[in-house]
């Protein structure tokens, strides 16, 4: 029998701030998408029409168009994992994430019912499997950037050239593993949008 003790969801917690913090601010996108759109996009949807549909025909222009925005996301997140103060604002990026799916579901959810077809065929598994990368991306890069932060402020060398090592194999592998989920994301799109024409 599996019993569940409130000191085991506390401890786990407390071990994995970092991954439920994201996971949190990227809630508070969706919230924040999905009332944006009711309070403004609801009445005038062409502009996100005009977004949401640009460049789509081409399996070719699906994986530029993919390969573009996540390695962005990638870049950006990088970048400020080099900062000093970059683990304060590296939850900015899946708030961001966030808001911008729940504008993208919300737009397809106010269509029809293929609509809400193609939220659950095509938007919410490429989300859902860019999200978990970056999730755990993002955790590897607060880390980083506290250790940074220890390093400058604390004055304690924590970086050594072992732990430098091993965190640029780990970027490097979520680089290919982001690339691999362009690649199968642009493929779900591709082969699925003709199945839903809205």
């Amino acid at each position: 029998m599996i019993s569940f003790r409130l000191s085991d969801f506390e401890d786990a917690l407390t071990k994995n701030k970092s991954l439920a913090l994201s996971v949190m601010f990227y809630i508070c996108g969706l919230l924040g998408g999905s009332l944006c759109y009711k309070a403004v996009f609801k009445s005038d949807a062409s502009y996100l029409k005009n977004l949401f549909t640009a460049g789509e025909s081409g399996f070719i222009s699906v994986l530029t168009a993919r390969l573009c925005l996540y390695l962005a996301v990638f870049i950006i997140s990088f970048l400020i994992s080099f900062s000093i103060l970059g683990f304060l604002f590296i939850n900015v990026i899946p708030l961001i994430c966030g808001f911008g799916t729940a504008l993208k579901i919300s737009y397809y959810y106010s269509l029809s019912a293929l609509g809400i077809g193609y939220s659950i065929l095509i938007t919410v598994p490429e989300t859902s499997l860019f999200i978990t990368l970056l999730v755990f991306l993002l955790n590897k890069f607060s880390a980083f950037s506290k250790s940074v932060f220890d390093t400058y402020v604390k004055k304690s060398d924590i970086m050594t050239g072992d732990n430098r090592s091993s965190y640029l194999k780990t970027v490097f592998i979520f680089l290919i593993l982001i690339v691999l989920s362009a690649v199968i994301n642009s493929a779900i799109t591709y082969f699925v949008n003709p199945l839903i024409q809205i």
